[in-house]
């Protein structure tokens, strides 16, 4: 469950774990269909959540602020030239759409960089969420010919075949549970 909760990707963790390559994926998918698996990774996912103060909601906020930035909290322009407002005046919301900002001097004036967070990429990411933006593939077998359908009761079969064997030893750390070396 642990090496799960590192990316959240089952075929993965499973790979890490020492399952093969082959049927990695088939067992991932086993192992999270479990109920008492499938609740040990909540419980988990909701201690990182405490822990860290990270929440889905948390996050879609400042996605938000970023999405709905406004420059002109941050600068202002017009004949005179473009001057950037005080970081002291600016608003939270203001504040964390900056990136970065830059000053060079030269012996004749210089030139100041305000580089924002991308405005696109959080209104896409927000937009995904939302579901307006739906990606659609097209899924093909293999030479891009039809896909080979097995039945339920097939995987089954490759998982059961595959979680007997167990994991397979890492390489190098002689026989036994991975990562534990020899006995």
């Amino acid at each position: 469950m642990q090496e799960y909760l590192v990316d959240l990707n089952a075929t993965q963790a499973c790979i890490r774990a020492g399952y093969s390559q082959r049927n990695a994926d088939k067992i991932g998918s086993q192992l999270l269909g479990n109920p008492r698996v499938a609740a040990g990774i909540q419980q988990a996912l909701k201690r990182r959540e405490r822990r860290t103060e990270v929440t889905a909601d948390r996050v879609l906020k400042e996605l938000a602020r970023l999405a709905m930035s406004d420059m002109r909290q941050l600068m202002s322009w017009g004949p005179e030239g473009v001057s950037l407002r005080e970081s002291s005046e600016l608003s939270d919301d203001a504040a964390a759409a900056v990136a970065e900002v830059a000053e060079v001097k030269t012996l004749h004036g210089g030139s100041l960089k305000l580089k924002l967070h991308s405005k696109e990429r959080a209104l896409e990411l927000l937009a995904r969420h939302l579901g307006l933006i739906v990606d659609r593939r097209e899924l093909t077998g293999p030479g891009g010919g039809p896909i080979l359908v097995k039945t339920w009761a097939d995987l089954a079969v490759m998982a059961d075949d595959d979680a007997a064997a167990g994991p397979e030893p890492h390489a190098g750390t002689g026989e036994g549970d991975p990562g534990t070396g020899p006995a």
